[in-house]
């Protein structure tokens, strides 16, 4: 027999599976985490908090209390912000004190390269390096840099380079590759406002993610990248005007030829303009196989639906099938060809959809509306629930559904919630929700969670074709199983509407139980402000709050 020294117990047997701990603790709130920290000395380490500060200028005139009390929590510390105009004796002392940040970001003026030597050379454990690069003196500068990282090399994972300057900074490849040489475990480059001197075509393959944007990028460029970090699974390019029809050129001149080049590649951001968008499908249908995650950006106009079916017309002939989808959405009528071609072909089992146009994608099916009018149907709910089984043929595998309003348009025709109420009763599995444009009450969540009220049922939401005789269709149905199990929930009020604490308690906290995250956008006047943060106070442990005023 073994002897009991060498006998595992059953709470060692436990923490040894791996990955079990943190698939258990994605289901706890926070306040059972701080109490689970207590049980053992794994639970503590694995479960301490972690601080994210922020230094600048302001902070050391007019906040020095604060900087003398971050001294004691520095092992808590592990994502620094500096943004340093001076003061250098000052970080540096503060420096000493948190030897184990894991992210830090720092600005550069060109004049600190002492300090950014001091972050090096203490901070052992940097896996997350930003450099912000500003002043007149960076071009002369960045050389400096990257001997400095690569003199030291930390275990750096990301590295991101940002400037502001105009007209960008040029950076030779060979010193992009002489730091990754010297820190072989990073996997995530960013560049913002660079342009590469491309002077190698060194193959990069431990990168596996790469954002590029704010950048006169021209299709060499991007072919370039390409070709040298064959193992990307995200890619992000934001491109200046310069570069439109980048796609088309290059898959007329460069990667047509070489099929499946990213064969890895699951998620694809893409600040797209309207001229991108025929290349971007071939691209995306020759080179990217596995493609799960597409988010377009447009950034001179909202993307038109005829574009989208184009683009994801191709899908279907190589039969690619999304998880997520993200665009900016441009208002144009006819919803019912772009449902059935795009929808049902390219997203039947979607898990997140974000729409840049708000509710009005949905909205915009007032010619259907008008078909059952004609149709003398009974029941304007029947047949809208027959409608979404084609609309969103989705919603049974939807987790996260995000409508965030960057039109103009803010007026909610007077049925809009109560579509928008219907489509999402169709999605048990939501978990997500953000409705940013701006309602007039909140009849658009009656009918979601559970009662609100232990002794009052939820307010009557009619619909259209009953706003005379006042039927309340949803009081009659039942949520035993309170569908769904919202963590996430962000939605855009009317200034009219204001805040009332019973009301925002009833409506969106009680109701919603399981709530982790709450965002409201909407406009509140002083006394309301000051009866907000009361509020606040009184939210339970592990609920975060966040208000949104009407310009986000």
């Amino acid at each position: 027999m073994t002897s009991d020294s060498n006998v595992l117990s059953a709470r060692d047997r436990v923490l040894s599976i791996p990955e079990l701990i943190d698939h258990i603790v994605q289901f706890l709130r926070q306040v059972h985490l701080s109490q689970l920290r207590l049980t053992c000395k794994t639970f503590k380490c694995a479960f301490t908090p972690h601080v994210s500060f922020e230094v600048s200028q302001d902070y050391y005139k007019n906040r020095k209390p604060e900087l003398q009390a971050l001294a004691v929590y520095g092992p808590l510390v592990k994502s620094l912000r500096i943004d340093a105009l001076g003061n250098e004796s000052n970080l540096e002392t503060m420096l000493e004190h948190h030897q184990a940040i894991l992210r830090v970001n720092f600005r550069c003026w060109g004049s600190n390269d002492g300090l950014f030597y001091k972050i090096l050379e203490t901070q052992s454990l940097l896996k997350d390096l930003t450099l912000n690069l500003s002043g007149d003196s960076v071009k002369a500068y960045i050389t400096g840099l990257v001997e400095t990282i690569a003199s030291r090399a930390p275990p750096l994972e990301s590295l991101s380079l940002y400037t502001q300057v105009r007209g960008g900074i040029i950076i030779p490849w060979t010193n992009i590759c002489f730091i990754l040489d010297a820190c072989p475990k990073i996997q995530h480059l960013s560049f913002r406002g660079f342009n590469i001197l491309r002077n190698n075509d060194k193959v990069l393959p431990q990168i596996q993610s790469l954002v590029v944007s704010d950048a006169y990028f021209n299709h060499n460029d991007i072919g370039f990248f390409l070709h040298t970090m064959p193992n990307l699974r995200s890619l992000n390019l934001h491109l200046y005007k310069s570069a439109e029809n980048v796609f088309n050129v290059i898959m007329g001149e460069h990667i047509y030829p070489t099929k499946n080049i990213l064969p890895q590649l699951t998620k694809l951001k893409i600040g797209a303009r309207r001229s991108h968008l025929p290349g971007l499908a071939q691209f995306i249908q020759h080179c990217c196989p596995c493609i799960q995650d597409l988010e377009l950006v447009d950034e001179c106009g909202l993307v038109r639906r005829l574009d989208m079916l184009r683009l994801l017309d191709h899908f279907n002939h190589k039969g690619i099938t999304l998880k997520r989808f993200a665009f900016d959405y441009y208002p144009e009528s006819s919803i019912e060809d772009w449902v059935r071609r795009v929808l049902e072909s390219c997203c039947p089992k979607l898990e997140e959809l974000q729409l840049g146009g708000g509710i009005y994608f949905l909205l915009e099916t007032q010619d259907y509306l008008y078909k059952w009018k004609k149709s003398g149907e009974s029941s304007m709910r029947d047949h809208f629930s027959e409608g979404l089984k084609f609309w969103f043929p989705f919603a049974s595998t939807l987790t996260k559904l995000h409508l965030n309003n960057k039109t103009r348009m803010n007026a909610i025709p007077y049925h809009g919630p109560y579509l928008v109420n219907l489509m999402i009763q169709s999605m048990p599995l939501l978990e997500d929700l953000a409705l940013m444009n701006m309602f007039e009450d909140y009849s658009v969540l009656q009918g979601l969670g559970r009662c609100p009220a232990s002794n009052k049922k939820d307010k009557s939401l009619h619909s259209p074709d009953q706003a005379e005789e006042k039927t309340a269709w949803l009081e009659s149905q039942n949520f035993p199983q309170e569908r769904p199990f919202l963590r996430f929930l962000g939605i855009g009020l009317a200034k009219g509407v204001g805040f009332k604490a019973t009301v925002w308690d009833r409506e969106m906290v009680d109701r919603f139980r399981f709530l982790e995250q709450l965002s409201v956008k909407t406009a509140l006047s002083h006394p309301q402000m000051e009866e907000l943060s009361q509020w606040q106070e009184t939210l339970r442990p592990g609920l975060e709050f966040t208000l949104l005023p009407l310009g986000e």
